[in-house]
């Protein structure tokens, strides 16, 4: 029986090494291939660990391991392989064998379940991408408006703030306690203040003392909402003690609660 499955398979004895038809070129061929192909695999094993211990986090994180094995173990098979060529070593080839094949067919196996799972997790990942984006692109465009509005208001102020210097006539923005908040060139002219110290000052301090007290009731009803504004004739105290005659006309500012201002 045994002679017969020589004759048909060809076989006259246990092999012992590869024989490459005695030609150097193929033989080389064969070496320089195993020899990419090993380092090529070793190269991934250990980007793969390079690339776990870079993301800790990472989810699945035992399927990379369990890959880098294989890829490994794939590589060993190939440095043995050219071994082989001159020292057989069947033993150490049998057993690295087993050992991938191990590794195969669990990567294998653990792989097919897993697609799905990282097929959901790929989807909820560009899900989460698709409305950071979103909210990204709102939080552009809101940017955007109030850049645009910003930009619309100091040129407003600008406006105001030229409009309120240059104007002929004397005018003055003051605090609720009747401290001079600001002022411009005509009201410095007028009062001879320069406006860093009239800044200092409150309206009482340059109000002739016989008017004051009538100046005081109208602010007062403009802070109980008793008016909007009022018109009066006063005396001022510019400086150096000269009195001078002016028309008052005073508005009170409210904020969007009606709250003096």
């Amino acid at each position: 029986m045994t002679n017969l499955i020589n004759e048909l398979f060809l076989i006259r004895g246990i092999p012992h090494g590869y024989c490459f038809a005695w030609e150097p070129q193929l033989l080389w061929t064969m070496v320089i291939s195993n020899a990419l192909v090993a380092a090529a695999y070793l190269m991934i094993a250990l980007a793969l660990n390079h690339f776990i211990r870079l993301q800790p986090g990472v989810p699945y994180k035992w399927i990379f391991v369990l890959f880098s094995a294989f890829i490994f173990f794939c590589g060993l098979t190939h440095v043995i392989s050219i071994i082989n060529i001159w020292r057989p070593m069947y033993q150490l080839d049998g057993v690295v064998m087993s050992i991938t094949a191990l590794f195969s067919v669990a990567t294998a196996g653990v792989l097919y379940p897993l697609v799905p799972k990282a097929s959901k997790f790929l989807d909820q990942q560009r899900a989460q991408a698709a409305a950071l984006e979103a909210v990204n692109r709102q939080l552009r465009d809101t940017t955007a408006t109030l850049e645009k509005q910003n930009q619309q208001l100091e040129l407003s102020e600008a406006r105001f703030r030229q409009t309120f210097d240059g104007a002929p006539i004397g005018l003055a923005m003051v605090g609720l306690d009747g401290r001079f908040m600001e002022v411009n060139r005509a009201l410095c002219i007028i009062l001879e203040f320069p406006a860093d110290q009239l800044l200092k000052m409150t309206f009482q301090d340059v109000t002739h003392p016989e008017d004051l007290e009538i100046d005081l009731d109208h602010v007062q009803q403009l802070i109980d909402d008793k008016a909007d504004s009022y018109r009066m004739e006063k005396r001022y105290i510019a400086r150096g003690g000269r009195e001078l005659i002016a028309m008052l006309d005073v508005t009170m500012l409210r904020d969007p609660s009606g709250n003096p201002m």
